[in-house]
C-alpha cells in the first residue's frame, strides 16, 4: 500500500520512533521467572526497587548457579533490571480490592462520550465499530472488549497518551515496548493523529491487526 506524500515525514517519525523504543523479547533474553531472581538481580545491582539501573548496549550473558540457565540482561540501554522488579509488590486481600473498584471500562466509556459532547453515533463510527456492537456495549456495564476495540475507542474519543493508558487499563490491558502495535498507537497519540485511515495505514505496513471491525 503507497504512503501519500503528505504522510512520508510522519510515518518516517514513526520508523524512528519504533527503532528507539522497540523491545525485541525473544527466547535468549530476558526470561526472569520468578521474584527471588528479580531480588538478587537487583541486590547485585545495588539499588532500590523501582530506580532505574541503566544498562550498556549489549549486555552480558550470566549463567545461573542452580539451574544453570542463560540470563541475558536487556539489550535496550534504557532498560532496567529493577524495573520489572518494582512490578512485584504483596498483593492486596480481596477486601481491599473491592473497596477500590472503580468504573468499569464500558462504563468509562460512555462517561468519556458524555463529558466530551460526543454522541454515541459519531464516536462508534470515529472507532470504526459498528452500531450492533456499541449496542451490546451499551447494554452491558460488565462489557469485556478486545485490546484493538479498547484501543479503537481510545482514539475515537481523541485521549491522551495517560488518559488511553488509564482507559484501556480499565479493561485490563497495558502498552508494552514488546508490541509494534502498541507502540505505533503510542506514537500516534502523542502527535494528537486519530484519523483511522492514517493509523490504520501505519500497522498494516508493520503486518499489525488494524483498529476497527
Amino acid at each position: 500500500m503507497q504512503i501519500p506524500d503528505s504522510l512520508k515525514e510522519l510515518f518516517l517519525g514513526l520508523e524512528t520512533y519504533i527503532t528507539e523504543r522497540y523491545v525485541d523479547l525473544t527466547v535468549n533474553e530476558v526470561k526472569c521467572e520468578s521474584f527471588s531472581r528479580y531480588e538478587e538481580l537487583a541486590d547485585e545491582e545495588s539499588c532500590e526497587l523501582g530506580e532505574p539501573v541503566e544498562r550498556p548496549a549489549a549486555a552480558p550473558i550470566r549463567k545461573e548457579k542452580k539451574t544453570g540457565k542463560r540470563f541475558k540482561g536487556l539489550l535496550h540501554a534504557k532498560e532496567s533490571v529493577c524495573f520489572e522488579a518494582a512490578a512485584y509488590k504483596k498483593p492486596e486481600s480481596l477486601d481491599d480490592r473491592v473497596k477500590h473498584i472503580g468504573d468499569t471500562w464500558q462504563e468509562m466509556l460512555l462517561k468519556m462520550i458524555d463529558d466530551r459532547g460526543y454522541t454515541d453515533t459519531e464516536v462508534y463510527k470515529r472507532a470504526n465499530i459498528d452500531r450492533k456492537l456499541f449496542s451490546k456495549i451499551r447494554s452491558n456495564p460488565l462489557y469485556q472488549p478486545k485490546k484493538v476495540t479498547a484501543v479503537a475507542f481510545a482514539l475515537a474519543l481523541k485521549l491522551s497518551l495517560d488518559d488511553t493508558k488509564d482507559f484501556i487499563g480499565r479493561a485490563g490491558y497495558a502498552f508494552s515496548p514488546s508490541s509494534k502495535f502498541d507502540l505505533i498507537i503510542e506514537y500516534f497519540i502523542e502527535h494528537e493523529v486519530y484519523d483511522p485511515y492514517t493509523i490504520n495505514l501505519a500497522l498494516f505496513e508493520h503486518d499489525q491487526p488494524t483498529i476497527g471491525e
